[in-house]
């Protein structure tokens, strides 16, 4: 097993979830959610705005407000999951009053999702890696569980890596230099890894403190691909 792979555990050995877009796998009624012939789950779904998944009426919203806002490169969408399947919600026929109840739902499943998480002793247990997991960077959406994980490891903020779908890492600020700048070099090598066969999410890190996202760090360009 790699230093990525020791890193960030195993990959699932279920087949790929397929994306697809579906406008009729929800429905809403009296302000709940209901499910459909399958069990469907809502949740938020992370992406760049380009991903090959989304189409131009896909219901989207800005990752950040703040963050790139005229031109918001990551996004959330919104997606039901079966065993098998991702479907992308689509904007068509849907009122405001559903989207929210659609966001609202989302966020509340995101919230419930559990992920397995182990300090790393490779950085002197001051950075967190994680299960593997469809949604595991969707975590970062979680202000309760960024608070459990900046109280893990002791720190005043942390740093928050989602170079790419189901992969995240966690570093205390605080820490010393040297455990920042190997943190933040395995960041850039897993973004921009031609070896990588799951898509990219985020070029940068976010600092969060008790929950929320007071900043970012951007990607030096130097590291940038040509």
């Amino acid at each position: 097993m790699n230093f990525f792979s020791k890193l960030f555990g195993k990959k699932n050995t279920q087949e790929e979830k397929k994306i697809r877009s579906n406008r009729d796998s929800i429905s809403t009624e009296s302000k709940t959610v209901t499910q459909k012939e399958e069990d469907h789950e809502l949740y938020p779904f992370l992406s760049q705005i380009d991903y090959e998944g989304l189409i131009p009426n896909n219901f989207i919203v800005p990752f950040l407000d703040h963050y790139n806002s005229d031109e918001p490169k990551v996004v959330i969408s919104y997606v039901t999951s079966t065993q098998d399947d991702l479907w992308m919600l689509d904007s068509n026929d849907q009122t405001e009053e559903q989207f929210r109840l659609i966001m609202d739902t989302a966020q509340i499943n995101i919230e419930k999702l559990e992920l397995k998480y182990t300090t790393q002793k490779v950085f002197d247990h001051k950075v967190i890696g994680f299960q593997r997991h469809t949604f595991t960077c969707e975590k970062i959406l979680d202000q309760n569980f960024m608070i459990h994980i900046q109280k893990e490891l002791n720190a005043d903020s942390i740093l928050v890596s989602i170079p790419r779908r189901s992969k995240m890492l966690i570093c205390d600020q605080g820490a010393e230099e040297t455990i920042k700048s190997k943190f933040m070099n395995f960041h850039y090598a897993t973004y921009l890894s031609d070896e990588e066969d799951i898509e990219q999410i985020c070029e940068d890190v976010f600092v969060i403190k008790n929950g929320e996202i007071e900043g970012v760090l951007y990607m030096n360009q130097d590291h940038k691909k040509n």
